[in-house]
């Protein structure tokens, strides 16, 4: 009985909280890369993957419950695309992407449901979403954040 009391003192010892804890793999360093305008925006990271490209992609949830998912590399976010008939991204990434957007181009403010953003290799930024009244709405802006065309179908 001596002999198997330490041995079941040292397995229960291997139970802890703080030894489990130790041996399970935490999603922050999974993320630890992601770009800061997805921790702003209160991205709940559920799974991600790696290609061979360099671009990560992450899917997860807002604090809202809207899903997202995203594709960054080094660079930052290549796209954001919301999922979901109704899903709107917070208007306020906008300025992430095109600073002082929606105070220097008023016709931003027609933009009342934003469903993706995309941004190439050489700084052009195209947003999607939708109006009020269900037309659809497209912008694209050039490197220096100039509205090059807003499209309203």
């Amino acid at each position: 009985m001596k002999k198997t009391l330490p041995a079941a003192l040292v397995a229960l010892a291997m139970t802890t909280p703080a030894a489990l804890a130790s041996e399970t793999p935490s999603v922050a360093p999974d993320v630890a890369d992601m770009p800061q305008v997805l921790r702003d925006i209160g991205l709940q990271v559920e799974g991600r993957r790696n290609d061979d490209d360099g671009i990560v992609e992450v899917w997860g949830t807002l604090p809202d419950g809207t899903r997202v998912e995203v594709h960054y590399s080094q660079r930052g976010v290549e796209d954001i695309e919301v999922r979901g008939r109704h899903a709107t991204l917070p208007l306020e990434i906008i300025d992430n992407f095109v600073t002082e957007a929606a105070e220097i181009y008023p016709v931003l403010s027609h933009i009342t449901r934003l469903t993706q953003i995309d941004q190439d290799d050489d700084g052009e930024v195209e947003m999607e979403g939708w109006t009020v009244d269900g037309r659809k709405v497209k912008a694209e802006f050039d490197r220096s954040g100039r509205l090059l065309d807003f499209e309203r179908n």
